[in-house]
Formats: structure tokens, C-alpha cells, sequence
């Protein structure tokens, strides 16, 4: 009876221990997953730096904004965030290739904690191909976001105005094929009156 007793205990034990690593475990992935999905903490001086950027950029100085940023980026080079407000800037000044490798940057930093900044930036990519009227790679930035949001467990359709917007321009390239021999018509007009 002892012997069966202790074999009997022992598997208690085993079973406890084992509920116990796999409550262990559950609790470590749940706190891991936490961690990552909170933006890694900015440090003061960098802080301190990019509300400066944020000041100078809503009242319009984007060279100042830019400058602000890009010292922040100088002190925390692997922050997606500050390349994103660097983006910004570059967007609003219309140098859109410099604001399409700050997004890609920002994407790219874009891991760990940090992964938020990853749709942000890749809308930000699809609406500067749009102000460039890069239609094209408007449409295919738009459709990365789609892709890379559709992989997300969202609690909204994040991918709804991505798609709305394809379409658009889908609909933009149709009317404007439609309305060149119209264009071209008209150009005539002009230079047979001049």
C-alpha cells in the first residue's frame, strides 16, 4: 500500500508540476506578447527632441520639424518612430522620394515593441505615391498594406479603405484612358486657334 501510495503521489506531483510549467509558460508568452505590443520607451532628451518636431510641424517649419527629428534619430537611431515624423516632414514638402525611404526606413526598424509603426508607415508610402501620382505604386503599396494587415488580428477592417482606395484609382486610369482622345482633341482646338 506505501508502495502504491508513493508511485501514486509521485504522478501527483509530476502532474502538478507539469500544470505548473504549462501556467509558467502561458504566463511568460502572455507577458512577452504585452511587451511587444507597447512602443519601446523613449528616452528624455530624445523625447524632448521629437515634441519639438511635433511643435514645429503643426504650426508649418518643417525645416525646423525635420531638424528636431533628425537630431532624435541622431540619438536613437533604431527608432521607427522618429523616421516616420521624418517622413512626415518630407511629405509635406513634397520631396517624395525622401519621405517614400523614411517610411520604408520606419517600416523596416518596425519590430518587437516597435511594430506599430509598420501600417502606418506603409499607408504613408501608398498616399505619397498618390501625391506624386505614381499610380502604379500607389496601387501596390495600398495592396502591401492589405497584405500585411489582413495577416493582423485587428478589431477593425483595417484593410477597408486600402482596398476603396485601388479601386479609385483603378477607376482614375479608366477615365483617363477614356478621356485621351478627348484631351488630344482639345489641344488641337487650342493650337489651330493660336
Amino acid at each position: 500500500m506505501t508502495r502504491t501510495f508513493r508511485i501514486l503521489a509521485m504522478a501527483v506531483a509530476v502532474v502538478f508540476t507539469a500544470a505548473g510549467a504549462v501556467d509558467a509558460a502561458k504566463k511568460k508568452k502572455k507577458k512577452k506578447k504585452a511587451q511587444e505590443e507597447e512602443p519601446a520607451p523613449v528616452a528624455a532628451e530624445e523625447y524632448e527632441l521629437m515634441q519639438k518636431g511635433h511643435s514645429a510641424y503643426i504650426i508649418r517649419d518643417y525645416d525646423k520639424a525635420y531638424g528636431y527629428y533628425k537630431e532624435a534619430g541622431e540619438k536613437a537611431s533604431k527608432n521607427p518612430e522618429v523616421h516616420y515624423y521624418m517622413g512626415c516632414v518630407l511629405k509635406a514638402k513634397g520631396e517624395h522620394a525622401d519621405a517614400i525611404e523614411s517610411f520604408r526606413t520606419s517600416y523596416l526598424m518596425a519590430t518587437g515593441k516597435d511594430a506599430i509603426w509598420k501600417g502606418p508607415a506603409l499607408v504613408q508610402v501608398a498616399l505619397v505615391r498618390e501625391a506624386a501620382k505614381e499610380w502604379e505604386e500607389a496601387k501596390k503599396a495600398w495592396q502591401d498594406f492589405v497584405d500585411y494587415a489582413s495577416g493582423k488580428d485587428l478589431k477593425v477592417d483595417a484593410t477597408a479603405l486600402a482596398k476603396k482606395r485601388i479601386e479609385a484609382i483603378d477607376k482614375m486610369l479608366e477615365m483617363e484612358e477614356k478621356y485621351a482622345p478627348v484631351r488630344k482633341l482639345i489641344e488641337e482646338k487650342k493650337k489651330e486657334a493660336d
